[in-house]
């Protein structure tokens, strides 16, 4: 399905989607016509220019940053809607009980405070229930935990550069909210690896709810780090390879190239195999038994060519590239725009 929202009057833009990558930052704004049509204002990505983490660490060459991508990617205003960068949030899920005369809040803190290192005052905290109330009083949910100095310093840091924050999220909320956009089935259980550079994101959505969160010991680097060692290049030299022939492809010169780095990464992709096995166990216990409909990849590796249809022949459920639903979206889809969009969409 793609989203055109019904609907009157006059146009409403959205706030500004911002999503600082590993390898570059995007940018999507949105608005809704009078038709309740949701339509792009701007889709840009922009390369950093010394590294994303040396990018952040200065807020002069930050602040020259955002000025020359906002000059050129024709966004509106200066509200923006962000996710933390980097894996400074923790997600993970989280089981407890609800004892008699205590609140759910209670209860939660009380566990972290058991499990995380110093004061609770030290981090931001914020979780989302996924398993409610229970005759033996147990509860699950999905637990997001950041430092509050890393929460204050990087919104100070975009304050200085004109930024307004509206919202700052998590990948996992920004994702789910742009699958169950174009989710026509209420009970369809779709699975989201959205991909990053050390480690991954694991989200198992049931129509529109979020039942099981986790994060994998997998990402971007590991391939990257097992391609330049078996071809005898740098990492960038790999990263660039890759990134041309990808996983696969039609053009015979082109295809045996595609082959041989399948091969090189063929065995780590299995690693991710086993660890969505076990979480689709974890997961259906939760749901009932219920089976997973479709994965969707996205992140760094989603924008690999190849990497959904290699994963699908090592899987037994259909594996593709996260979709974008707009109807109205003029550029081809990139996978590594779906954090960036998921943010445009919080409030249209």
């Amino acid at each position: 399905m793609k989203l055109a929202l019904a609907g009157g009057g006059g146009r409403q833009r959205g706030s500004i989607g911002l999503d600082f990558a590993p390898d570059r930052m995007h940018v999507v704004q949105l608005e809704r016509d009078p038709n309740g049509n949701i339509t792009t204002l701007a889709t840009q990505s922009f390369d950093y220019p010394d590294g994303r983490d040396e990018c952040l660490a200065s807020r002069e060459t930050l602040g020259k940053f955002l000025r020359n991508a906002f000059r050129h990617s024709g966004v509106h205003g200066h509200k923006v809607h962000t996710v933390m960068p980097g894996e400074q949030a923790r997600t993970f899920p989280l089981s407890f009980n609800v004892e008699p005369g205590h609140t759910e809040d209670q209860a939660l803190l009380a566990i972290l405070g058991e499990r995380l290192e110093g004061p609770l005052d030290q981090y931001v905290i914020d979780y989302m229930p996924i398993r409610g109330e229970s005759e033996d009083r147990s509860r699950l949910a999905v637990v997001v935990v950041v430092s509050r100095e890393h929460v204050i310093d990087f919104l100070e840091r975009l304050r200085s550069c004109g930024l307004d924050v509206q919202a700052l999220e998590v990948q996992s909320s920004a994702l789910r909210r742009l699958t169950t956009s174009f989710s026509d089935e209420q009970h369809r259980n779709l699975v989201l690896v959205n991909f990053g550079e050390t480690k991954s994101d694991l989200t198992l959505i049931s129509g529109r709810r979020m039942i099981f969160n986790q994060e994998l010991s997998f990402g971007e680097e590991r391939l990257i780090e097992a391609l330049a060692k078996s071809l005898s290049m740098s990492r960038d030299e790999a990263r660039t390879t890759v990134n041309r022939y990808g996983l696969v492809s039609n053009d015979d010169e082109a295809g045996e190239i595609s082959r041989t780095l399948r091969e090189i990464v063929r065995p780590i992709f299995q690693v991710l195999v086993e660890q969505l096995n076990r979480a689709f166990i974890f997961a259906a216990a939760e749901d009932r038994g219920n089976t997973v409909d479709e994965i969707y990849v996205a992140g760094s590796l989603g924008g690999w060519k190849g990497t959904a249809a290699l994963l699908d022949e090592m899987l037994s459920t259909r594996v593709s590239m996260i979709p974008n639903p707009l109807k109205h979206w003029e550029e081809p889809w990139r996978p590594e725009l779906a954090v960036a969009l998921g943010l445009a969409m919080r409030d249209l």
